[in-house]
């Protein structure tokens, strides 16, 4: 986040994509331990620990259930302010629309 100028931190945080990618980095991780292979590309010249991993991107201390809640009520804000806009636009238009036809 501190390389985020001033005025787009507020997408980080209504960002669904931030919480999402947070738990698949997280679940994918936390706890494991990546093992010394030089048979690969990029090679693995060491062994070392998945929470490493987590702490360079700073998701050391991540909550998978207040990630999944937060998206859960980004979901129903969304939703909701849908279904106002479709409210008060749409219908609103259909109405206009039948009320000028008769």
């Amino acid at each position: 986040r501190p390389n985020i100028p001033d005025g787009w931190q507020w997408m980080h945080w209504v960002g669904f994509h931030s919480y999402s990618f947070r738990n698949a980095v997280y679940n994918e991780f936390e706890g494991r331990m990546i093992l010394k292979d030089l048979s690969i590309h990029p090679p693995v010249t060491a062994d070392y620990s998945g929470n490493l991993v987590l702490a360079n991107f700073e998701f050391a201390d991540e909550d998978l259930a207040v990630n999944c809640m937060i998206m859960a009520g980004m979901v129903f804000v969304y939703r909701l302010v849908a279904a106002i806009w479709q409210h008060f636009f749409h219908t609103g238009l259909k109405r206009a629309g039948r009320a000028s036809a008769g």
